[in-house]
């Protein structure tokens, strides 16, 4: 069986070099400030499931907020809109 070679240039040699030195270089210092301050593949799944359960608990605190509100002001605003309703007929 013959042997395929695929002709690389230069380029893409140092290239794929150093593709293959940063990825070992990760491997072995991993969450190192080099990396992007540790950020990787692996970890940003975890970085958007947390930001999503965040952003679900800053709905939820805003709509206990609004609740609490309604429940202080809601008979005032009921009153305040039968006396503007009343006054116009």
């Amino acid at each position: 069986m013959e042997e395929m070679t695929v002709a690389v240039s230069d380029e893409e040699s140092a290239r794929n070099s150093v593709m293959r030195k940063s990825r070992e270089w990760r491997l072995e210092h991993p969450g190192a400030k080099g990396d992007e301050g540790g950020h990787n593949a692996e970890n940003e799944i975890g970085m958007t499931t947390a930001e999503l359960l965040g952003n679900a608990a800053l709905g939820v605190l805003a709509l206990v907020a609004i609740w609490a509100a309604l429940q202080q002001l809601g008979l005032d605003i009921v009153d305040w809109v039968r006396e503007q309703v009343l006054s116009q007929s």
